[in-house]
């Protein structure tokens, strides 16, 4: 996995920007914010993308939509991994409630 692999792929270390919470976002939450999008946009599934990393919600191409929403943190605790303290993610699913193209959250979870 790229965590066990961060120390030779030069991903541990500070990203340079900062998460909607104002915490200091590292190379490893990029890389999963992005696998985890990647991953969901592809699976044609999911509507609609609530990621911890992003400030705004991620809508996926009609093409790819499904009716599922999902809301995740794609690296929790990426700030224990120097200390090798445990790491995962963490993700709800929502059934999207309106019918139509657009997503809102207010009214669709």
């Amino acid at each position: 996995s790229a965590v066990r692999r961060a120390g030779l792929a030069q991903l541990y270390g500070i990203a340079g920007a900062t998460n909607v919470q104002g915490e200091e976002v590292k190379k490893l939450d990029v890389l999963s914010n992005e696998l985890m999008i990647n991953m969901l946009r592809g699976s044609f599934t999911t509507c609609a993308l609530v990621s911890e990393e992003d400030k705004d919600v991620i809508q996926v191409e009609d093409a790819k939509k499904g009716k599922y929403i999902v809301c995740f943190d794609p690296l929790d605790g990426s700030s224990n991994i120097d200390c090798l303290i445990s790491i995962g993610t963490i993700f709800s699913i929502y059934k999207k409630k309106s019918e139509g193209p657009g997503v809102d959250l207010k009214k669709d979870i």
